[in-house]
């Protein structure tokens, strides 16, 4: 992913977003990130691997660091093709998890689901977290999403959430961190 044509001609356009603030991506191919992947499926494929490797790491530092027994339902808010909570289902066989995202990732997070034997359990979605409330569930995932928006549509976001939360519920942003300074780090390219 961080090699192909497209993420290059992107990031060639960091000047652009420098001098106006707006994205670089939507400047270079005339349209949203998300829109171009949607006209690209053979480069969706990559970017969903991509993800779906980031979300495995994640997950395992999720299970190594908290107990979820307790919980009876999760949904991880744009999901994606359901790495994430594929990877702790099998650390948690009595929860019933969903993936919550847009169509075309619904239609992978099913393939996902099916493939790894995990329909009885596990339920893919279509939900568009700018504009509706999720499902209620006991807790909720938003796994390297917010980064993706401006605080105006982080706050959408997380107000439709909160809609469907009661009390007890629990919420979860996993995002990386950046480090100070003027060093490299993935953290900066992810």
């Amino acid at each position: 992913m961080f090699l192909s044509e497209w993420h290059d001609r992107a990031w060639n356009g960091l000047g652009h977003t420098i001098r106006t603030g707006k994205p670089a991506f939507n400047h270079i191919f005339g349209k949203p990130s998300f829109e171009w992947f949607e006209e690209h499926p053979e480069k969706r494929s990559i970017l969903d691997q991509g993800q779906a490797s980031k979300a495995v790491g994640f997950a395992n530092a999720v299970i190594e660091n908290y107990d979820f027994s307790d919980f009876k339902s999760i949904c991880d808010i744009g999901g994606g093709q359901g790495a994430f909570l594929i990877q702790l289902l099998t650390a948690y066989p009595s929860i019933r998890w969903y993936v919550a995202d847009l169509p075309e990732a619904v239609v992978s997070a099913e393939k996902a689901i099916v493939k790894a034997n995990l329909g009885d359990r596990f339920k893919a979605i279509t939900y568009d977290f700018n504009k509706e409330t999720p499902p209620a569930c006991d807790a909720y995932f938003l796994v390297n999403v917010l980064h993706d928006w401006n605080d105006e549509i982080c706050i959408r976001i997380l107000k439709n959430i909160t809609t469907s939360m009661n009390a007890d519920s629990r919420l979860w942003i996993i995002e990386y961190i950046l480090e100070p300074g003027p060093g490299f780090s993935v953290n900066k390219v992810a």
